[in-house]
């Protein structure tokens, strides 16, 4: 589903002002997977956590969850908690119901199904999880 993470990337990397203010928000940057070792805080990473194809008599879909994990830093900010959060406003402003091009695919629908706060790692890096669920039927 390479055409899936692309389209979640470049709904990300877009001039829309919903885009702008994420891409502002997460200075060390949006990652498929995992971020370099070294990568500013605040930064995000996302990546798929199932994909399941669903069929009818004539049509296909896929159904995937992609999780989005927002990673912020005490180092990095004196008010981390608050940081997050934030950011993780901008994120659900841009993603949730939102329209994705998915070359191949229709998009039907984006879902948020799980929003988690994480307790922090040794009070330094906070973590935010946010799971969607995601339908698209095939061309």
């Amino acid at each position: 589903m390479e055409v899936l993470f692309n389209a979640i990337y470049t709904l990300y990397s877009g001039v829309s002002a919903k885009a702008v203010t994420l891409q502002t928000s997460l200075t060390g940057g949006l990652h498929f997977y995992t971020a370099t070792q070294n990568t500013d805080y605040p930064y995000a990473v996302y990546f798929m956590v199932s994909n399941v194809p669903e069929r009818t008599f004539q049509e296909r879909f896929e159904n995937s969850i992609i999780q989005f994990n927002i990673f912020s830093s005490r180092e990095h900010s004196t008010d981390a908690p608050s940081e997050i959060v934030g950011i993780r406003d901008d994120l659900v402003d841009l993603y949730d119901e939102c329209a994705l091009t998915i070359t191949g695919y229709t998009h039907l629908s984006m879902l948020r199904i799980f929003d988690e706060l994480l307790y922090p790692w040794d009070d330094e890096v906070y973590q935010y999880s946010i799971q969607y669920r995601i339908l698209a039927e095939k061309d």
